[in-house]
Order: structure tokens, then sequence, then C-alpha cells
């Protein structure tokens, strides 16, 4: 399986919105050129690799290597062969699935990746049921093509699918035990997923979200690459969390935003192409049942802070962002979430349950 975008990408280096150089741990390339020029750029002739990592640690979130421009300087004195494999591969994913298949997709993590999906939109869905390598995968992908159902709800209905099948197979009881046949069919499991999004508490939900969410991009709405999209974000509703009135005002505008944000997805159906590319990685991806639950779990979170941003973004300038402002956050939250997941399962495991979070 090939990503129908995955041929087209060519990096435009400098003249990208959103640097991979910069923003998130860089990956340091040990080829004896690189070293050269950060003896060069450090002033300093290396002889101790600790005292490197010490000093390139500091540097970390943005490579020392950058141009002002926006160029490596690298590339420019020795071509992209003297790269770190992971500086040569990014935005391209490549991994085997259950069966052995390569599969070639991309990273949303990159900007001109996400402006690739946008011009194929028009073709959603882009993958076939078919196309999954497991059973599992196929059912999923067939919830996710539900059209009639609002996209939150066939995440979740996915997710408790893919709970329902781990339970299973630990021969712990389950949702289908509870019914007469052992079948429970995509129509019912969309049904729970639209009970379960109801909720008892909607606004402690909504105030888990807020907390969660702010937890989550604290430390990024200072870095330079992210902070013209996140620091007003992160500023209004930190004052909200402390607000009551504040949050429940947000909490009301939020109820008419998420039936909005709905029909925005069929006008433009970018993101239902977004999330239908992080589903199917998510599930190809995986060895077992509990790693594609895990996987998808992660999935369903970004879906939970992405609509939460974009959302965040419109109420504190009172109009629904354009396609620059969701192309930059979609890569924000894929940065933060699809490429740091260890630190991701960490975080959300000191925080609300998905549910709480996806209501």
């Amino acid at each position: 399986m090939k990503s129908v975008c995955y041929d087209k990408f060519k990096c435009i280096a400098g003249k990208c919105s959103m640097t991979c150089c910069e923003g998130w741990e860089i990956e340091r390339s040990d080829s004896p050129r690189c070293m050269e020029m950060l003896d060069e750029y450090y002033n300093k002739d290396f002889t101790e690799e600790e005292e490197l990592k010490m000093l390139w640690e500091k540097d970390i979130m943005r490579c020392p290597l950058l141009t002002s421009d926006g160029l490596c300087s690298l590339v420019i004195r020795h071509s992209d062969e003297a790269l770190s494999k992971a500086c040569r591969v990014f935005p391209r994913n490549i991994y085997k699935n259950k069966e052995g298949e390569k599969n070639y997709d991309l990273s949303f993590g990159c900007p001109e990746v996400v402006d690739l999906y946008n011009k194929e939109k028009n073709g959603y869905p882009l993958i076939d049921d078919s196309l999954s390598a497991t059973a599992m995968g196929r059912c999923a992908m067939s919830i996710f093509h539900t059209d009639s159902m609002p996209l939150d709800i066939r995440m979740l209905a996915i997710y408790l699918y893919l709970n329902d099948e781990l339970e299973e197979e630990e021969g712990e009881d389950n949702l289908r035990d509870n019914l007469s046949e052992k079948s429970f069919t995509i129509s019912e499991y969309l049904n729970l997923a639209a009970e379960t999004v109801m909720g008892d508490e909607p606004f402690e939900d909504f105030k888990s979200l807020n907390s969660s969410f702010l937890n989550l991009i604290v430390n990024y709405s200072t870095l330079p690459i992210m902070k013209p999209y996140l620091d007003e974000i992160y500023l209004k509703l930190d004052e909200a969390d402390v607000s009551f009135d504040i949050l429940h005002k947000m909490f009301l505008k939020f109820q008419v935003f998420k039936e909005d944000f709905d029909e925005k997805l069929e006008d433009n159906p970018l993101i239902k192409s977004v999330f239908e590319a992080k589903l199917f990685e998510a599930l190809e991806h995986a060895e077992d049942v509990y790693e594609m639950e895990q996987n998808f779990e992660a999935v369903l979170y970004e879906f939970a802070f992405l609509r939460y941003a974009i959302f965040a973004n419109a109420y504190i300038y009172a109009t629904y962002p354009d396609y620059d402002t969701i192309r930059a956050l979609i890569t924000c939250m894929s940065r933060m979430i699809g490429h740091n997941e260890e630190s991701f399962f960490d975080f959300i495991s000191e925080e609300p349950e998905l549910i709480s979070v996806l209501r």
C-alpha cells in the first residue's frame, strides 16, 4: 500500500512555513562531514562525545546547522547524502504490516504533506476498506467510512470495537457477551458511541478537555516555530481555566461548534482525509490487537485536541480559521503527538480518560 501522495512529495526547504529542523528533538548525524561542520559551528574540536552531546542537547529543539533562511548548511556544502537517516527520510514512513507487506505513507508533521492531501481531498475516501491486511482493520475502516454519522462518533465507535477485540483476545467480558448473539454490528457500535459521547456531566468533561489541552501545549506554545499558532490559544484557555464564567461561556459555544464542525468537514473533507490516513497507519503498523488499540488511542486523542485547537482559534478570533491556520494546527498536533508517542502516553496516563476529552 502506498499513499496517493507519497510519490508527489518534494521538500520545499527554505520555502516551508514550518521547518522540520526546529520545534522538536532533532536527531544528530554522526557522519564525518556533519561532525566537521559542528566543530566549526561551536568553534571547538570535539574529542569527547559527551561534550558535544551536552552542547547538542542545548540546541536540540533547533538544529544548529539550520541557516537563517531555512536551509541546511550541511546540504549546501555536501549534499543530502551527509544527512542523518531521519533527516533524509522525513516525512516519509516505510513499514511492514502484519502480513509482511511494505506500506509507504507520509507524516502530517510536515505542512507540505497537508498541502498534498488538501489537493487530493475531493477524492475522499482515499483508502479502500479492502486494503487493510487484517479483518479488524477492514472492519475499522468500514466504520470510519460510515459518512452518515459525525466523525467523532465514528472514531469512538472504532475505539470501542478495538477495545472489544482486545478484551475478547484476553478472555475478558466485553460488549458482545451481553448480546444474545456473538456479533456486534457496525451500526450497534456507532449507536453505542453516540450514547457514550453524550455523557452525564458535559461541563465537567469540557473542563477536563481544557485542562488536558493546556497541559499538552504548555511547553510547545513558546517555541518560535509554534508560538504564532499556539501562544494566544494557551493564554486564553489558561485564563478560562481559572474563571468559571469564561469557561462556561466557552463550554456553551463549544457545544454549538461541534455540530457546525462536522458540517464543515462535509464541505472540506481535508481533516477526514488526514485522519483516514492516520487510522490506516495505526492499524497496519501494529503487531497485535493491543498495539492496534494503543496506536488508535493516540490518533483519537489527536483528533480531540485538534478539534479543540480549531475551536479555540475560532473562539479567540470570532471566525472559523482559514486554511493556513488549520494546516499549521494539524502539523503542530502531529509533531506533539504522532512523533513523540512514548512521551505522549506518559502524558495521558496522568490525564482524564479518553472519553472525557472526546465529549
